[in-house]
C-alpha cells in the first residue's frame, strides 16, 4: 500500500468518524456569508475566506480568530467576527489531532537529529496559538496512522535524509542553527517559481546563488536542503488532505465531464504539472491555491488520473461558454510529493 492509498484510508476513517458531523456543520457555515437569503446567526465568511488563503488549515483558523473583532482586515473597514467557545472548542479539538498526528511521523526523523525533525513540520516557522479550550485529540484508529507512519520510514526522501545524516552528521551539527532559514528561504523561491518553467539551468543558477547568499556551496547541503522541502511538502499534503476531509466528501474534481481543454501536461525542473480549463461546479469555485484536487482526465490524447495542487487560477466569463476557470496544478505522486524532480 502506498502513502497515498494509507492517508486516503485515514481520510475515509475523517469522513465516518461521529466527530466529523460538527466540524462539517461548522465549516458549511463559515462559508455562506449572510445575506437577505442566508440568515446565518453570526458572519464568519470573512474568517473563512482569510484563513483559508494562509493554507494553513485549522491552524489559520486559529491564528486568524485570536485577533478577530479587533482588527480591521483591510481599508474597507471588515472586521471578523470572534468564534463562539463552543466553536473554538471544535477547531482547536482538530488541529491538536492533526498536530498529534504530524508530529509521530516527524518522530520517526528524531535518529537523524531533532533540527531535520523540527523542520520537517509544515508548522515549524509558525508561533504556536494560544490554545483556550479543553479541547480533546479525535480518537483516530492508531493502526490507520502507524500504517502511514510504516510507508513513510520507506519514503526515498526519508531514505535519503537517513543516508544523509549518517555520513554528513558532523557536517550537519554545524549548520544546525542556519538550516532552517535556509530550508525556509529556498522553499519559498520555489513555491514562487512558474509551474510551468521548463529552464533547469536558470533554475540551478537561482537555487546556486541562494545557497551562496546564505554561505552554503557544497552540494550535500543542497541536497539536505531539497530533502527536507521535498518532506514537508508530503506532510503539508497530510494535513491538507485531513483538513479537507472534515468538510468535503469528495475533493473536487476535474474530468471528462467539466473540462474544457488542457493547456499543458510536462515534467519542469521541479515536478509534473497540468494547467486545464474546465466549467466548474459550485465545489470547483470554491477552491484556492493550496487545495488538492482529484482529476480523471480519459480522452484520446490525454489519459492520465491522480491528485494534484492548485497553485493557481483565473477565472474567465463568456456568454458562449459561461465561467471558465483554468487551473495550474503541481501534480502529486504515490509518495505525496510534487516536488519529485528537484
Amino acid at each position: 500500500m502506498s502513502i497515498q492509498e494509507s492517508v486516503f484510508k485515514l481520510t475515509t476513517e475523517i469522513i465516518k468518524h461521529e466527530k466529523r458531523q460538527e466540524i462539517y456543520e461548522l465549516i458549511t457555515k463559515m462559508r455562506i456569508s449572510k445575506t437577505a437569503e442566508n440568515q446565518v446567526d453570526i458572519d464568519h465568511s470573512q474568517l473563512w475566506y482569510f484563513a483559508h488563503q494562509e493554507n494553513i488549515q485549522f491552524l489559520g483558523l486559529l491564528i486568524l480568530n485570536e485577533n478577530a473583532g479587533s482588527v480591521s482586515l483591510n481599508e474597507t473597514g471588515i472586521v471578523m467576527n470572534k468564534l463562539s467557545n463552543h466553536d473554538l472548542k471544535i477547531i482547536e479539538s482538530w488541529y491538536r489531532t492533526t498536530i498529534y498526528i504530524l508530529e509521530y511521523f516527524t518522530e520517526l526523523l528524531s535518529p537523524y537529529g531533532n533540527i531535520i525533525k523540527n523542520i520537517s513540520n509544515p508548522y515549524y516557522h509558525y508561533a504556536k496559538p494560544s490554545l483556550i479550550t479543553n479541547s480533546e485529540i479525535i480518537s483516530l484508529s492508531d493502526q490507520t496512522i502507524k500504517n502511514i507512519r510504516v510507508e513513510l520510514e520507506s519514503h526515498p526522501t526519508c531514505l535519503l535524509l537517513k543516508d544523509l545524516s549518517q555520513k554528513f552528521k558532523k557536517e550537519i551539527e554545524q549548520i544546525s542553527s542556519s538550516l532552517p532559514q535556509a530550508v525556509l528561504k529556498i522553499e519559498n523561491d520555489i513555491h514562487r517559481a512558474s509551474i510551468t518553467s521548463t529552464n533547469r539551468e536558470i533554475f540551478d543558477l537561482q537555487i546556486t546563488q541562494n545557497l551562496m547568499d546564505l554561505a552554503f556551496s557544497d552540494k550535500t547541503v543542497a541536497k539536505l536542503i531539497f530533502a527536507i522541502i521535498n518532506l514537508r511538502s508530503t506532510m503539508r499534503i497530510i494535513s491538507q488532505l485531513i483538513f479537507q476531509a472534515t468538510y468535503q466528501n469528495n475533493l473536487p474534481q476535474i474530468g471528462n465531464n467539466n473540462i474544457t481543454k488542457i493547456h499543458n501536461h510536462h515534467s519542469t525542473n521541479i515536478g509534473k504539472v497540468l494547467t486545464c480549463s474546465i466549467q466548474p461546479t459550485g465545489e470547483e469555485i470554491s477552491t484556492k491555491p493550496g487545495d488538492i484536487i482529484y482529476y480523471n482526465i480519459d480522452e484520446e490524447t490525454h489519459k492520465y488520473k491522480g491528485i494534484a495542487k492548485i497553485c493557481n487560477f483565473t477565472f474567465k466569463m463568456s456568454q458562449e461558454e459561461g465561467t471558465i476557470m483554468k487551473f495550474g496544478l503541481r501534480l502529486i505522486d504515490d509518495h505525496l510529493n510534487y516536488f519529485e524532480n528537484l
